[in-house]
């Protein structure tokens, strides 16, 4: 097969490994400092209790809880409310820009074969494998270290994602001016600041919902006391 002069020149700007890691870590530690401080305010607001005492599970237990995040987790709803947002994130972002602002700040872009930004259809097949299938349970976590690992064997530095759904990652340092740049990075801000916003607000009104509507799911200890303290004192 012969390349032509647009896959040359996409050829020579692959985006670096390094960088593709760097850009995912920036989003992802973004994304865990909004879930850390959301969880926050349900578990000490919300949820005014602690689990009752469990015995230590079985290495069993401790795998089929790996695989499923969201089993025997009081504040599932916080984590799929994130995991939802985190695909509604990257979607639009590629959609207009090509970037998140992980992206932005490695200097790297999502581009088609043609080095235009692809299509919707293209980066919803994206979004609907990353992130998306790497959140559901017992699937995502087998998903997620083949994606990972594919990078490494493929010659184009692609995720497995990226060769399902026909994209590359470039490198644009020396094609996008500053001021465009700057521009981006402010419209990706304002987007990802709104969603997580309107998204994350929702979301602490459907669990306060659920917890009133659900009492039973919420059948724990006080918090910082051992459910066997809780027991009636002797009648006189």
């Amino acid at each position: 097969m012969t390349l032509d002069v647009a896959d040359i020149e996409l050829e020579a700007t692959l985006a670096k490994r390094r960088h593709r890691f760097a850009a995912y870590f920036i989003d992802v530690t973004l994304f865990g400092i909004v879930y850390m401080a959301v969880s926050y305010y349900a578990w000490y607001t919300l949820l005014p209790f602690t689990p009752a005492a469990h015995a230590d599970p079985t290495w069993l237990e401790r795998v089929h809880s790996y695989l499923n995040t969201y089993a025997d987790d009081p504040l599932w709803p916080v984590q799929l409310a994130m995991d939802i947002i985190f695909g509604l994130y990257f979607y639009p972002s590629h959609v207009l820009w090509g970037q998140t602002l992980g992206k932005w700040v490695c200097h790297i872009k999502v581009v088609a074969h043609d080095g235009l930004l692809p299509t919707t259809k293209r980066v919803g097949m994206r979004a609907a494998l990353f992130p998306y299938l790497g959140t559901v349970p017992y699937i995502g976590i087998p998903f997620y270290l083949v994606d990972t690992l594919w990078i490494f064997r493929d010659s184009r530095r692609r995720f497995l994602h990226d060769v399902l759904t026909g994209t590359i990652v470039i490198d644009i340092r020396s094609r996008v001016s500053r001021s465009t740049g700057s521009r981006i990075f402010a419209n990706i801000a304002v987007f990802l600041i709104g969603l997580i916003v309107v998204l994350a607000t929702a979301t602490l009104i459907i669990l306060r919902l659920w917890h009133w509507l659900s009492p039973a799911d919420f059948a724990w200890s006080p918090r910082g006391q051992n459910v066997d303290s809780l027991a009636a004192p002797p009648s006189v």
